[in-house]
C-alpha cells in the first residue's frame, strides 16, 4: 500500500537498516583473502570511522589494515578485500526495501544518508532503489559523520526544507538522538514491522 507522509522527508540509513548485517560467511571471505587472519577486525573497526570521513581512502584503508596484522596487502589483495567486504553490504532487508517502495509510490520524499565511504556512493546510487530515491547522502562527500549536527543542517538544506521536517531512519541510537537535537524526527530501527507502525503513525 502507498503511504504518504507530506511535508517531511524521510532520511534511510544504509547499513543494517536497508542492507542486512554481513554475514560470518562473508566475513570468513575477507579472513581468507587476508591469508586466515581473523586480526584484521580490530584495526578494520578502528578505521571505518576516518573512512566514512573521507579521511583516508579505501586503498589506505586496507593497507592499513594489512599493516596492522603484519602484512603487506598488494594491490591484487586490496582490491580483492574491498570487493568481498563490498558484497557483503550489498544484500539488503526485503521488508525495508518494500516499504520505501511504499513511501515512494505515496508521494513521500525519501533520501538515503549513510556514514560510508567514498567507494559507497556509486554502488548507493546505481541501484535500482538508490536511482529512485530523492538524493543519496554520503559522509565520507561531506567529510561530515552523523550524528554531527552539521550534517544534518547541510542535509535540510540541500533538500530545501528546515531541520524538523527530517525523519531519520537508523540503526544507531546516537544518530536518532542527533537528529533529534536539530529538532527532527528519529526511529531506532530494529524491524520492518516497526519501522511500518512508526511511518504509518506520521501520516
Amino acid at each position: 500500500m502507498a503511504i504518504s507522509i507530506p511535508d517531511r522527508v524521510i532520511l534511510v540509513d544504509y547499513g543494517r537498516v536497508i542492507s542486512l548485517e554481513p554475514s560470518d560467511d562473508d566475513r570468513r571471505a575477507i579472513e581468507r583473502i587476508a591469508n586466515g587472519s581473523a586480526e584484521i577486525w580490530p584495526e578494520y573497526q578502528r578505521l571505518r570511522h576516518p573512512l566514512d570521513q573521507g579521511a583516508i581512502t579505501v586503498d589506505e584503508f586496507w593497507t592499513r589494515i594489512g599493516a596492522s596484522v603484519g602484512r603487506d596487502f598488494d594491490l591484487a589483495t586490496r582490491h580483492a578485500l574491498w570487493s568481498a567486504d563490498l558484497r557483503g553490504w550489498l544484500t539488503v532487508e526485503p521488508g525495508t526495501v518494500r516499504l520505501v517502495d511504499e513511501l515512494l509510490q505515496g508521494g513521500t520524499r525519501v533520501a538515503l544518508l549513510s556514514n560510508a565511504g567514498h567507494d559507497f556512493a556509486s554502488p548507493y546510487r546505481g541501484s535500482p532503489l538508490g536511482s529512485r530515491l530523492e538524493r543519496v547522502f554520503v559522509s565520507a562527500e561531506h567529510e561530515l559523520l552523523k550524528p554531527d549536527a552539521r550534517l544534518f543542517r547541510l542535509v535540510a538544506a540541500e533538500l530545501g526544507v528546515s531541520t524538523d521536517r527530517l525523519v531519520l531512519i537508523d540503526d544507531r541510537a546516537e544518530n536518532v538522538a542527533g537528529v533529534e537535537a536539530v529538532g527532527g524526527t528519529g526511529h531506532l530501527f530494529t524491524t520492518p514491522d516497526s519501522l511500518r507502525a512508526f511511518l504509518l503513525a506520521l501520516t
